[in-house]
């Protein structure tokens, strides 16, 4: 990741040098608001490759060009400064890993996913109990309100 970092900002630094390399035979005077703004232009284009170089590094390391995402962290949860449990899908089969420094460790595999892939966790039967129960509960205050 270095290596490619310090020859793209070469690369970078080479092409936006060859105009100044080009022009240094021809006697030119430039203003020094005009110097000043060419400075700052080439300053801004080369935070624009940095930033974009980063986002394509960033979007491309992770599924590689051809977009295949096997594996996706599903869930994350920090249980300390530097310990989580994370919920991985790995083509269609969750597991639960324990992670702290040092250490990875695989704490249960899932027959059936509990999380979907777009994150959303799949009703419990305990949760569907509830609901229920809350909305007959609802519905019952409702009803006496109705007929007082």
């Amino acid at each position: 990741m270095k290596k490619f970092r310090i020859i793209s900002i070469s690369i970078c630094c080479l092409l936006l040098s060859l105009p100044a390399i080009s022009s240094e035979n021809s006697p030119m005077t430039v203003s020094g608001t005009a110097f000043v703004g060419q400075v700052l232009f080439g300053l801004l284009v080369v935070l624009a490759l940095i930033v974009g170089m980063g986002w394509l590094f960033k979007r491309f390391s992770q599924g590689g060009f051809l977009g295949q995402n096997l594996m996706n962290v599903v869930a994350t949860m920090p249980l300390g400064t530097r310990e989580r449990l994370i919920v991985v899908d790995l083509n269609g089969q969750q597991i639960l890993l324990g992670i702290s420094p040092g250490r990875i460790t695989n704490l249960h595999t899932f027959d059936e996913p509990l999380i979907c892939a777009d994150g959303i966790a799949k009703e419990s039967d305990f949760s569907m109990k509830l609901r229920d129960i809350m909305q007959r509960a609802t519905s019952v205050k409702t009803n006496k309100v109705e007929h007082s």
